[in-house]
């Protein structure tokens, strides 16, 4: 089996540097997940390129995230290696991160963690049990985190139960220094000080600290990309061939972010379970509102989720709605997999690229609402809004309200 996507003898010669039981169980796994040969033969290189970098026997039983980071980032740019390995990032990334799952991840909680990463550790415990935030808050909450007990070791005079604000500032201004957008600079800011809040009540920095992070203020423009037409949202939804069974996902997806004016995250959390035919309703997990919400279903999302699941979904354990239709086959979906396929289908539709954000779906909901005579609170209740700020911003693109209560001009037109 092995030998089947070996490309050349050189190749063939390091795979003593991993058991052929974990290689014969990590090409199964592929081969299961319906990934093609050739993808196989380039996640088997990939791993094997990894091994060896590493340059010892077994390692790759224990490789961990940091590792994988390192090759990436720092040898994959620059390989020198004789042997005719790959250096695609993206391919790379995504053959070590597999390996990772399948093979390291078992025996990952009975390793030893550093100081620091028992501290991140922890704290996205905290994250989880206490503050409820979703699993893309708390990687950002955790990679913030990561990077600044990194800076904060790298300098012998700074400690954490001594912070003062001149260290905080020195670190933020680092962070500006890279070049950053000002509001990814204004979300390492706030992660930073929902961590220092954890860390000083477990009095492991002062208190005091945390109130003097510096916050660069992100000023919020008014969306220039107007909501679609109704002759757009048809010319949209027929840009998808519902005679094909990734097709049937990819409408009733769209169904449900142009129906309900959803997220792409929402989407790809939908269960079998979520779905009560017999009302006719939705249950939402509970996403950045951290609560579950319940929708509607109207008849044409309806019959797009039965068409899918009845001719399309492919049979699988998955209780996922939405599930791969390609390697890996049977795997629930990820929101860069709803969006990818709204892309696409903005682009057969003949939008040009400016005006095919996925966003507009939803931003076009929220117009619908507002034009229907909806108020605030029923349009901030149905998006899942937890504050009316957030719905306020759709007050901008209201024009026929907005002339009704402006005054007039001093001294006429």
């Amino acid at each position: 089996m092995l030998e089947r996507y070996i490309h050349s003898q050189a190749v063939l010669q390091q795979t003593t540097l991993i058991p052929s039981k974990k290689l014969s169980q990590y090409l199964n796994h592929l081969e299961k997940k319906g990934y093609s040969n050739r993808t196989i033969q380039a996640y088997l290189s990939a791993v094997l390129h990894c091994a060896y970098w590493l340059k010892e026997s077994n390692a790759m039983e224990r490789l961990t995230k940091e590792d994988i980071d390192f090759f990436l980032s720092q040898h994959l740019p620059h390989c020198s290696c004789l042997l005719p390995f790959q250096c695609y990032k993206k391919m790379n990334k995504a053959a070590l991160n597999r390996w990772f799952e399948i093979i390291c991840l078992p025996v990952q909680p009975f390793q030893l963690l550093s100081f620091n990463e028992q501290l991140v550790h922890d704290f996205d415990q905290y994250l989880i049990d206490v503050a409820g935030l979703s699993p893309s808050t708390r990687q950002k909450r955790r990679q913030v985190s990561r990077e600044f007990l990194d800076w904060v070791s790298r300098r012998p005079n700074v400690q954490l139960d001594s912070l003062c604000t001149r260290n905080l500032t020195d670190y933020i201004s680092d962070c500006a220094l890279r070049g950053v957008s000002q509001g990814t600079l204004a979300v390492t800011a706030c992660s930073m000080r929902r961590f220092l809040q954890y860390l000083a009540a477990n009095d492991l920095c002062p208190s005091c600290v945390t109130a003097y992070i510096p916050h660069p203020k992100v000023i919020e423009n008014i969306p220039l990309t107007p909501a679609l037409s109704s002759l757009e949202r048809e010319r949209l939804l027929n840009a998808f061939d519902k005679n094909t069974a990734s097709g049937k996902r990819d409408y009733a997806m769209v169904r449900c972010l142009n129906d309900l004016g959803i997220r792409t995250s929402d989407v790809a959390l939908l269960c079998l379970d979520d779905l009560d035919w017999r009302k006719g309703v939705m249950h939402l997990h509970a996403g950045k509102s951290r609560r579950r919400r319940l929708l509607p279903m109207p008849a044409t999302l309806q019959d797009a989720l039965v068409d899918y699941l009845c001719n399309g979904r492919p049979t699988t354990t998955e209780r996922a709605l939405f599930v791969h239709h390609r390697a890996p086959k049977g795997e629930a979906v990820l929101p860069s997999t709803v969006r990818q396929a709204i892309r696409c289908a903005f682009k057969r539709a003949g939008f040009p690229a400016a005006s095919s954000q996925v966003h507009r779906l939803r931003h076009s909901m929220a117009t619908c609402l507002l034009a229907q005579g909806n108020s605030l609170k029923t349009i901030a209740d149905f998006l899942g809004h937890k504050s009316l700020e957030t719905t306020c911003r759709y007050l901008s693109v209201d024009r026929t309200s907005l002339q009704a209560v402006a005054l007039p001009w001093p001294g006429g037109i």
